[in-house]
């Protein structure tokens, strides 16, 4: 299944790549990999796979749910609110009460890096940090991220918007007194964190593990609590996509994060993730490919009265075990030869339950 629709959209190279990173300019508009992992463990991997890339805004989530594990969901969104935006990612403007709209653009990430640990050096604050995307990727072998200096300096050198996000909020009361002193240090936490390097294998682990509940898929390791994964989850479906958000949710039904290298996450709560990452962008920023591919794929998962399996408000009165609904979606995905049980797409939709319940 994951072939036919990867071959499908192989040849397609429109788009442009980012240019205002730089780091990132350099990037072969031929490149096109997926990977897809099950809350089982099972991995398919197409395409340029081992190809490295940096994380981009697919950091921000993540942060969010780190953050809020380490010091409390409310007080995060003390500093950041929950709703979609409407301007782009990298908007300078506020929301209602005086507060970043969401942690996913931008200015709402720059004020969750300020609360981490802002007494720590930097280095421990960015090692404890790193250890977690670890953490969560850590697969059959070694987790394969690492860290791409060369597009953190070019985020550095050349994040003239970001350094005028982060005085807007010192102005405006937004980062937490206690960082005030230390906004250089705030920006180059999340300089850092955006140039974490990883391949389409070690995203589509990270997200297994949030489709899991926050639990490692392959060391049962728990890395974010349950609760601030349905919180990230939520997050993801309405505002992940850019400016382009509310219209992924309303076709696809499922949270997505994308980022400017090309990158796209897709978490199926309780069934598995998708990483795509193809560098040419189409105007909302997110990978033509990765878009497209996701559309194709999710149209084959449409029920006999036209109704999306995965879409988070499917609605069916045939229901089977969560577990043989479960095991059809993933073996169609990664054998697609195998003969399906099609009723087992019936109940889907509410076996997902999609971003409001991400239990195990």
């Amino acid at each position: 299944m994951l072939s036919m629709h990867f071959e499908a959209v192989k040849d397609d190279c429109s788009g442009e790549i980012t240019t205002y990173i730089p780091g990132l300019s350099s990037y072969d508009v031929c490149k096109w990999s997926v990977s897809f992992c099950s809350t089982d463990g099972q991995v398919i991997a197409l395409g340029d796979f081992k190809d490295k890339f940096t994380i981009q805004s697919v950091t921000k989530p993540i942060l969010y749910g780190i953050t809020s594990d380490l010091i409390g969901n409310d007080k995060v969104h003390k500093y950041v609110g929950k709703e979609p935006s409407g301007f782009g990612f990298n908007k300078i403007k506020l929301g209602y009460g005086d507060v970043p709209h969401n942690p996913l653009i931008n200015i709402g990430a720059i004020t969750v890096a300020s609360l981490y640990e802002p007494d720590l050096p930097m280095s421990e604050r960015f090692e404890a940090i790193y250890l977690k995307y670890k953490q969560l990727a850590t697969g059959f072998q070694n987790p394969n991220v690492s860290f791409n200096n060369v597009v953190y300096l070019s985020e550095k050198h050349n994040g003239h918007r970001n350094y005028a996000i982060g005085h807007y909020l010192l102005n405006k009361g937004c980062i937490d007194t206690s960082t005030t002193g230390k906004l250089m240090e705030v920006l180059e936490l999340y300089f850092q964190l955006c140039s974490i390097e990883v391949d389409t294998r070690a995203v589509s682990i990270m997200g297994a593990s949030l489709a899991n509940g926050g639990k490692n898929v392959f060391t049962g390791e728990q890395v974010i609590s349950v609760s601030n994964v349905q919180n990230m989850l939520s997050l993801m479906y309405s505002c992940g996509m850019y400016d382009y958000s509310g219209e992924w949710s309303f076709e696809m039904g499922l949270p997505a994060k994308s980022g400017v290298s090309g990158i796209i996450l897709i978490v199926i709560p309780n069934i598995g993730s998708l990483a795509m990452w193809s560098p040419p962008l189409d105007h909302y920023g997110n990978s033509v490919r990765g878009v497209e591919f996701t559309r194709k794929l999710l149209a084959k998962y449409t029920t006999v009265d036209n109704q999306s399996a995965f879409h988070p408000f499917s609605n069916h009165k045939t229901m089977h075990s969560s577990v043989k609904a479960k095991s059809g979606i993933v073996n169609s995905i990664l054998y697609p030869k195998r003969e399906l049980h099609t009723a087992a797409w019936r109940g889907a939709g509410r076996i997902l339950g999609a971003a409001r319940r991400c239990i195990r």
